[in-house]
């Protein structure tokens, strides 16, 4: 396998186009463990890394017309693996989470947002 996906969007009759896009990060769990939101997963990419990469974990408010912000970030570790902590975002239960790595010049990667809820 390449590293490609078709993703397409569709809601109701409308439908996007069938984009084929190299995925670069993979989130294997994305929890709320205690009072921290926990990410973890892996970059795909092939090649080498610029040395030190920064994982961000970003969260905004589920709904329209809201930001992103950074709540956390961590090394990727050498195997490629990541594991981002951080507390959830204050004062909303249903929040938005994505983590994102820039990985060498402008190619930045993130994994597809999770929505989790506090309990």
């Amino acid at each position: 396998m390449d590293g490609t996906l078709r993703y397409q969007a569709q809601l109701g009759a409308l439908r996007s186009r069938n984009l084929r896009l190299r995925r670069r990060m993979i989130s294997t769990a994305a929890r709320l463990l205690g009072r921290r939101i926990v990410f973890s997963g892996q970059v795909v990419k092939k090649g080498r890394l610029p040395k030190r990469v920064v994982v961000s974990l970003y969260a905004r408010p589920r709904g329209c017309n809201t930001r992103y912000v950074r709540i956390g970030q961590a090394r990727l570790r050498r195997d490629r693996r990541f594991v981002v902590k951080a507390p959830p975002l204050a004062g909303v239960d249903l929040a938005v989470y994505r983590v994102t790595a820039r990985l060498g010049g402008n190619n930045r990667s993130f994994t597809l947002p999770q929505t989790i809820a506090r309990r």
